[in-house]
Order: C-alpha cells, then sequence, then structure tokens
C-alpha cells in the first residue's frame, strides 16, 4: 500500500515517507487499505509501529493520532476517513 503524509504535527519528520508502501503496522502485515486502517484504528499501547517494504519504520502515538485527525480532516478538506 502506497502512502501520502499530510504535514501534521502528529507526523512531523515524517514527510520523506511520502510514495513508501507499508509492509505491517505493529508487526502484521499489511495487505490492503482496509487492514491497514483496522490495525491503525485498534492499535494498543503507547506506540504504533508502521514499517515500510524498505525496512523504514515510522513511530507514531495512537492517542495523538486520534487527536490529529478531526484537525487533519479540517485543514485538508476531507469529509470521511474511509468507507465500509
Amino acid at each position: 500500500m502506497s502512502t501520502k503524509v499530510l504535514p501534521d504535527l502528529a507526523n512531523t519528520g515524517y514527510q520523506n515517507f511520502a510514495n513508501s508502501i507499508i509492509q505491517a503496522v505493529n508487526g502484521k502485515l499489511i495487505l490492503n487499505f482496509q487492514e491497514f486502517i483496522y490495525e491503525i484504528e485498534n492499535a494498543q499501547g503507547e506506540f504504533l509501529e508502521i514499517t515500510t517494504l524498505e525496512g523504514q519504520t515510522i513511530i507514531l502515538h495512537p492517542e495523538e493520532c486520534k487527536a490529529a485527525s478531526t484537525r487533519i480532516m479540517e485543514n485538508y478538506h476531507i469529509y470521511q476517513l474511509s468507507q465500509t
């Protein structure tokens, strides 16, 4: 799954990961966008570890990500996060 990074305080420093391919979230292989969203929304623990196909690691705080969602949606005029 290819990525885009919408700049925000919650993901500062990760803009160079745009167009990276996500391989795993917290060690679980990701096959599609629905799995990615599920793993992000149901993350347990203090950190969220996202691994790219190139072997790079992105570490985020799940609670900060949840708090940033509304702000990012407003800043980038996103009206719905996903379709289920």
